[in-house]
C-alpha cells in the first residue's frame, strides 16, 4: 500500500544537491524556562497578520510547521501534539523541523505569552536536510492559562507565527490579512451556457425526479440531450462529436456536462507521466495510462495540447437527484473569511497559493496535526467564503483526506534537546478530513489532494462513489457554490512568487490571483487552463521537458464540479 499521495518539489530536486554544505559545530545551550509573568516588550507580528506575506525563508529553505507536544516517544513519536493544553502542565516540547535548509543558517524560536515575551532560543542548522531541533518550554509550577504565540525566525527575519493555549481559553489561531467579502458570487448568463446530458441515463437512474432535474437544467442554460436524434453516444469520442456541432455557432462561452461518467464519459486522457507513477498506483488498481478529464469536449480547434477553447464544468452525478437540484439552484456563499487547512510538512509549499487568496480577504491558517477529522468538523470551515485544503488523497478511499506525521530520533540521545534531530515522515499518516460529521461548505472550495475531484468508479471497494463515501460529491451536495479539484495523482510544487507557474501549486496561484481580480469562479478556472496551456511550449522551448509534462498533465487534472 503506498502513501495517499506523490507530492514532487520540481523546483528543488534539480538543485537539492549541492544545497548540504558541511555541518558546523554548535555548543550546547541550557533548557529554556518559562516564567508566569515577564514585563511587555511588542508582538513580534501579531497573531492577525498584515497582508498574506510570502515568508522569507521561500525559495531558500522547506521548512515544517512548527508543532508542539508533551513529549517524544522511544518510537519518536510525539505524544500529545496538538495546539490546545491542560493548565499546569510544566513540560511543552516546540519543534522545529525542516526539510532543507542550508547549515549555518540560523532560526530563532521567540515564546509570548499573550503580548508579555517569555523566552528566545537560537539555533544554527548543522544538518540539512530532514532535520529539526525541539526546545524543551518548562514552567516549574504548571504554565498560566493563556494564549501562547511562537515566532521562528530565518535568518533575523520573522518566518512564521504558531500559537498554542494553556487552560480553558479561546484558542488564538493564526489570521493573515483582513477583511471579509459578501454577497452572492454571480453565475455564468444562462444564454451563453451549453448543458448537455444523456437523458435516457439520467431518467433510469432519477425516475420520477428526472423531469425535476432537466427543468432545473433548462434555467440555467440551453439545455441538450445527447442522444436526441437516435444515435447512442456512450463514447467520449462519439459524445464530443455532438458536442462541438452544438459549439460551433459560437453563441456560448460555458459548457455544463450534467451526469457522471456513466452519462457523459470523461475523456481518458494520456498521462504523460504515466511511468513514473505506475509502481505508486498499482496497490490501488487505479489507471496510470490516462486520467479523467472533460478538456477535449471543448477543444474547438484542434490544438495538440488540448487546451479547452471555453469554460467547461461538470455536475458529476447521474443518480443523486438533490445533489443535482441543489447545484443547479441558486447557491449563495457565506459572507466573511478564507480558511485553509494545509498539511504541516507542506507549510513551505504552500505560501505560495495562501499568499494569493484575494488580499483583500482574511485566510484563517490551520495545520494538520493538530487538526484532525472532529476538529475539522466542528471547525470555521463550512462557514468560510473560500476554503483551501493541500493534504493527501487516493482515489479508491475518497472518503477522507489526510496529513503527515513525523518521527523525531534525537542525533545524540545523551543531550537530546542540545543537538539537532532526524525528522522523516512516518509511513502512517493522520485523516484530517473524512465525511463523518462534515458539514460540508456553501463556499468556493479549492481542495489540493490528490484524486480529490474523482467521481468514477474503481476497482477496489468502495467501487462506486456516491455523495455518502466520496467527498468531492459529498461537498456538491452540501451546497458548495464551485469545487476545484484534481482527478488523479497531483503534483506540490515549491515556488516563490515570480516563478512560473508550475503542477498543481501554478494552476491554482492563477486561479487564485484572478479571483483576486473580480473574476467569477469559473472564468478564473479557465484563465488558469489558459495559461498552464500555455506555458506548455514555453517550458519545452527552454528545454524543460520534465516542467513540459508536469503542466500537460496538470492542464487535464483539473476540473471544475458545479454550476458554472
Amino acid at each position: 500500500m503506498i502513501r495517499r499521495s506523490t507530492t514532487l518539489l520540481l523546483a528543488v530536486m534539480l538543485v537539492v544537491s549541492a544545497c548540504q554544505p558541511a555541518a558546523t559545530e554548535r555548543p550546547a545551550s541550557p533548557t529554556p524556562e518559562v516564567v508566569a509573568s515577564a514585563p511587555p516588550t511588542p508582538v513580534p507580528t501579531q497573531v492577525v497578520q498584515e497582508g498574506p506575506a510570502l515568508p522569507p525563508s521561500i525559495g531558500e529553505a522547506i521548512l515544517l510547521h512548527t508543532q508542539f507536544a508533551a513529549d517524544i516517544d522511544a518510537e519518536g513519536v510525539p505524544i500529545g501534539e496538538a495546539d490546545a493544553f491542560p493548565e499546569g502542565i510544566t513540560q511543552i516540547l516546540a519543534l522545529v523541523g525542516w526539510r532543507r535548509v542550508d547549515p549555518g543558517t540560523e532560526l530563532r524560536l521567540r515564546l509570548f505569552q499573550g503580548d508579555h515575551f517569555v523566552l528566545e532560543h537560537s539555533h544554527v542548522v548543522q544538518t540539512g536536510r530532514d532535520a529539526g531541533f525541539v526546545v524543551p518550554l518548562v514552567a516549574r509550577d504548571g504554565f498560566p492559562a493563556a494564549a501562547y504565540t511562537a515566532e521562528v525566525s530565518w535568518n533575523g527575519v520573522p518566518d512564521e507565527l504558531a500559537t498554542f493555549t494553556v487552560g480553558d481559553v479561546p484558542r488564538a489561531g493564526v489570521i493573515l490579512g483582513s477583511g471579509s467579502g459578501s454577497g452572492p458570487m454571480p453565475y455564468a448568463n444562462p444564454a451563453e451556457v451549453l448543458v448537455v446530458t444523456r437523458e435516457r441515463i439520467l431518467r433510469a437512474n432519477l425516475g420520477a425526479a428526472a423531469d425535476s432535474v432537466f427543468a432545473a437544467a433548462a434555467r440555467v442554460g440551453d439545455l441538450h440531450d445527447l442522444e436526441a436524434d437516435g444515435t447512442e453516444r456512450a463514447t467520449p469520442e462519439a459524445a464530443a462529436q455532438e458536442v462541438h456541432r452544438l459549439l460551433s455557432g459560437g453563441r456560448y462561452r460555458y459548457l455544463l456536462i450534467l451526469g457522471n461518467d456513466d452519462a457523459v464519459p470523461f475523456f481518458r486522457v494520456q498521462n504523460p507521466l504515466a511511468d513514473e507513477e505506475r509502481t505508486d498506483l498499482s496497490d490501488w488498481q487505479l489507471p496510470a495510462d490516462w486520467l479523467p478529464s472533460d478538456d477535449p469536449y471543448a477543444n474547438l480547434d484542434g490544438d495538440h495540447w488540448a487546451i479547452p477553447d471555453l469554460a467547461v464544468a461538470r455536475i458529476p452525478s447521474s443518480e443523486d437527484a438533490e445533489l443535482l437540484l441543489t447545484q443547479l439552484s441558486d447557491l449563495s456563499p457565506p459572507d466573511g473569511h478564507a480558511y485553509a487547512l494545509i498539511n504541516q510538512e507542506r507549510r513551505t509549499q504552500a505560501a505560495t497559493v495562501i499568499s494569493t487568496i484575494n488580499p483583500s480577504i482574511a485566510v484563517e491558517l490551520d495545520y494538520a496535526p493538530p487538526v484532525d477529522t472532529a476538529r475539522f468538523a466542528s471547525g470555521p470551515a463550512a462557514d468560510a467564503r473560500y476554503l483551501y485544503v493541500l493534504l493527501h488523497g487516493i482515489g479508491v478511499l475518497t472518503d477522507a483526506w489526510s496529513a503527515n506525521l513525523e518521527t523525531w530520533v534525537p542525533q545524540n540521545a545523551a543531550q537530546r534537546y542540545a543537538g539537532e534531530w532526524t525528522v522523516e515522515s512516518r509511513r502512517h499518516q493522520l485523516d484530517a478530513v473524512s465525511i463523518d460529521g462534515n458539514p460540508g461548505s456553501r463556499g468556493l472550495v479549492n481542495i489540493g489532494a490528490c484524486y480529490g475531484a474523482w467521481t468514477l468508479d474503481t476497482i477496489q471497494e468502495p467501487q462506486h462513489k456516491t455523495a455518502d463515501n466520496n467527498l468531492a460529491l459529498h461537498y456538491l451536495k452540501s451546497g458548495a457554490r464551485a469545487f476545484v479539484a484534481d482527478t488523479h495523482l497531483s503534483y506540490t510544487v515549491l515556488q516563490a512568487a515570480s516563478d512560473p507557474p508550475l503542477g498543481r501549486t501554478g494552476f491554482e496561484r492563477i486561479f487564485w490571483r484572478a479571483i483576486g481580480q473580480g473574476a467569477t469562479a469559473i472564468d478564473a478556472f479557465q484563465q488558469a487552463k489558459l495559461e498552464i496551456g500555455a506555458s506548455i511550449d514555453q517550458l519545452v522551448a527552454r528545454g524543460h521537458a520534465q516542467g513540459a509534462a508536469l503542466n500537460l498533465k496538470t492542464l487535464h487534472y483539473m476540473v471544475y464540479l458545479g454550476r458554472p
